[in-house]
């Protein structure tokens, strides 16, 4: 019971990854839907044998339908016994698939750092306070280059 716990762990994962994990897992109960009804089917033949060896009289051939029926019925019994635990997995992990999806929102990381700058009065992006800088310092040569550029009493 301990694997169920583990395999229904859908943290990690974005929407998309845990849609198709959780897909993989109804697959394999879809799968194991078709295995129980073919053991169904064959434990109903050896049911079947039974009757018709005893009615025949045939005790040998009875005793071992008997056993192979009881072996059928086993195996249908662990198969159902998977389907209800895959069954449970499946719900648990859908119960999930809205909250991995809530966690995954699209954070607009700009429009959050612009929100961050007006709110301190700062710049928080170091590439914006060196291109500013940058710019500032061209700004100051262009006008240095613009006086350098008149005569002296235009000022």
């Amino acid at each position: 019971m301990a694997d169920m716990k583990d395999d229904a762990d859908l943290s990690g994962m974005n929407a998309d990854s845990a849609k198709e994990y959780v897909f993989g897992f109804i697959t394999a109960l879809k799968q194991l839907d078709i295995e129980i009804a073919r053991a169904g089917e064959e434990a109903e033949t050896w049911r079947k044998r039974v009757s018709l060896a005893e009615s025949r009289g045939l005790a040998d051939l009875k005793t071992a339908a008997e056993n192979k029926a009881v072996e059928v019925e086993t195996s249908l019994a662990d198969l159902r016994s998977r389907h209800e635990e895959l069954a449970a997995k499946i719900s648990t992990m859908k119960s999930k698939l809205p909250l991995v999806k809530s966690l995954e929102r699209s954070v607009d990381t700009d429009l959050l750092l612009a929100q961050l700058e007006m709110a301190t009065g700062e710049t928080m992006n170091p590439g914006a306070a060196a291109v500013e800088a940058e710019m500032k310092e061209m700004e100051a040569d262009a006008a240095l280059q613009g006086l350098k550029g008149k005569p002296a009493g235009e000022a």
